[in-house]
């Protein structure tokens, strides 16, 4: 079990210098050829982002790797703030705020003030919004995460789903004993069944 709290790689002179990049190469190598099951648990009030997140996605093992998050944690590659600054820029806030807002009783020199005074308000808004988007709930939707599971009850779960999945892969391994030709669907099959 890896229990993943971390903000990621910052790509800094302290990160470079530090090797980070490079240990987080020798982990994705190590986890993309384990051959034991790998549960991934962002805990309560946790927050997985960045490079850390990709060095840890289960797509890098999807047979033998599951990510799981409490009912209450953040994750996502960018921050808020950094998906406003990419999709979300001053000039789509300004739109947003012709939209919302009656200009057209004002002065030109009056709705440039209006502008300036309202953008950081906007802005806030704006980063609340891609805030929305890094909970559990809608990281189960896009398929990121396998379950939510919520703190209290995460070691009963995690050792239930351990003798589960040990037991999955002694039928695996069964059936390719049995059978050498196999192929992994004939395996899952008998999982299945």
């Amino acid at each position: 079990i890896i229990f993943a709290n971390w903000r990621g790689f910052a790509g800094g002179l302290r990160d470079m210098f530090g090797e980070v990049l490079k240990y987080g190469a020798y982990i994705v190598d190590a986890l993309r050829t384990f051959k034991q099951p790998v549960f991934v648990y962002v805990p309560y009030e946790g927050e997985l982002r960045g490079g850390a997140w990709v060095v840890i996605d289960p797509t890098i093992n999807p047979r033998m790797m599951e990510m799981y998050a409490a009912e209450v944690t953040k994750g996502g590659v960018l921050e808020p703030e950094g998906i406003v600054d990419i999709k979300f820029r001053t000039p789509d806030i300004l739109k947003a705020m012709e939209r919302n807002e009656n200009f057209a009783a004002l002065s030109p020199e009056e709705q440039s003030a209006k502008r300036k005074e309202l953008l950081p308000a906007y802005k806030r808004v704006a980063v609340q919004f891609a805030a929305m988007h890094d909970t559990p709930k809608v990281m189960l939707e896009k398929k990121t995460i396998t379950d939510i599971v919520p703190w209290a009850t995460s070691r009963q779960f995690f050792a239930q789903r351990l003798r589960r999945r040990l037991a999955e892969e002694a039928v695996r391994q069964r059936v390719a004993e049995i059978c050498p030709g196999a192929s992994t669907e004939m395996a899952d099959q008998a999982v299945a069944d």
